[in-house]
């Protein structure tokens, strides 16, 4: 009895986990979830059973569950990937001065595939909570600070380097080591350049808070 109880619990704690995930994607714009990849709970949960949800993953949900839409014409765009891949190449057939919402939408959901990619704790590889935090603080007061044009704007003008810099963040367990994409990252949602207390906090490779008051009184590490 006590070895099913505890596969019992194992189990719930997969569920709950997978809930959490599909919560997360509903919440964003211009989508629908597909409830169904969380399968139902079975009469006996066994081992077999628990194992099934682990292979459920954030990138899962993401590329077989999710369908994008246009919120304008209400056009299905497709799933996953196949929407990312259809927005990036219609972003190449339109001149810079046309593509700049359709810009800004695709970083944006680059962005959230990564942290997705990154907010899975079954994943202990990939799993990496506090770089997820920080970068998702970063949007935010950036997003709170702007117009939706200047940050659609930002996003368009700085899009290769900051996908490049989210993905080097991502990389590192012990946010001291990311110290200085971090700071990059910082400078370029803060959208102002860096100064030169800023810049030698970027290259000290701070773990924590102290040395960053020059941001405006906000880490880059998160709230």
């Amino acid at each position: 009895m006590r070895k099913a109880s505890e596969i019992k619990a194992r189990y719930m704690r997969e569920r709950r986990r997978i809930q959490s995930i599909i919560y997360r994607a509903e919440k964003k714009e211009n989508r629908i979830v597909d409830r169904t990849i969380l399968p139902a709970i079975p009469k006996k949960i066994t081992e077999a059973s628990v194992r099934r949800l682990k292979g459920i993953t954030a990138r899962d949900v993401q590329e077989k569950a999710v369908t994008w839409y246009d919120p304008e014409t209400g056009e299905i765009l497709g799933t996953g990937r196949q929407a990312i891949n259809r927005e990036r190449s219609d972003k190449r057939k339109k001149q810079k001065t046309e593509w700049l919402p359709s810009v800004a939408e695709f970083v944006m959901r680059e962005i959230e595939i990564l942290l997705a990619q990154h907010s899975d704790p079954s994943d202990k590889k990939a799993y990496n909570p506090e770089a997820v935090e920080s970068i998702e603080s970063m949007i935010d007061n950036a997003r709170n600070s702007m117009t939706e044009q200047e940050f659609g704007k930002l996003l368009n003008d700085e899009e290769e380097s900051i996908l490049s810099l989210i993905r080097i963040i991502l990389r590192y367990k012990d946010l001291g080591r990311a110290a200085t994409p971090l700071a990059q990252l910082f400078a370029i949602f803060a959208d102002r350049p860096i100064t030169d207390t800023e810049y030698k906090a970027m290259n000290s490779g701070l773990s924590d808070e102290d040395g960053w008051e020059e941001y405006d009184g906000v880490s880059p590490f998160g709230e």
